[in-house]
């Protein structure tokens, strides 16, 4: 009953954040609505947010944290990067079932040779945007 309880909170919270996240490649994206959005939905149903709501210590850091990162989310021009501030929020939950997946290879584009570099390579050429 246990395993089944959770099966089905994972399959919830990944559906969720499928479409929210799905939701992010639409042309007039608003980031900040999204990631109220998401908020929303992981204080209603994440038990890692029930735990830190009963510790008040606890609670006022996520609080804290939430608002830095909406601050942010609201500054931010660039939607690619909206995935980061995703899985930040997420790691305010200091919860091990649920996360953001997602790969980033850091690369060093100091100097207009390195950027010309990196815009010839076969990564950045098959790169399509939705």
């Amino acid at each position: 009953m246990i395993c089944e309880t959770v099966k089905n909170r994972k399959s919830i919270i990944c559906s969720a954040l499928l479409f929210f996240t799905s939701q992010l490649f639409a042309p007039n994206c608003d980031c900040s609505t999204q990631f109220s959005t998401v908020v929303t939905y992981f204080e209603n149903n994440n038990p890692a947010f029930q735990k830190i709501k009963t510790d008040r210590k606890e609670h006022q850091i996520y609080i804290a944290g939430v608002k830095k990162l909406q601050k942010q989310v609201e500054q931010e021009g660039d939607i690619d990067r909206y995935i980061l501030y995703l899985d930040s929020y997420v790691s305010l939950l200091k919860d091990h079932h649920s996360g953001i997946g997602f790969n980033l290879e850091r690369k060093d584009l100091g100097t207009a040779e390195l950027i010309d570099q990196f815009k010839r390579s076969a990564a950045y050429q098959k790169f399509e945007y939705f």
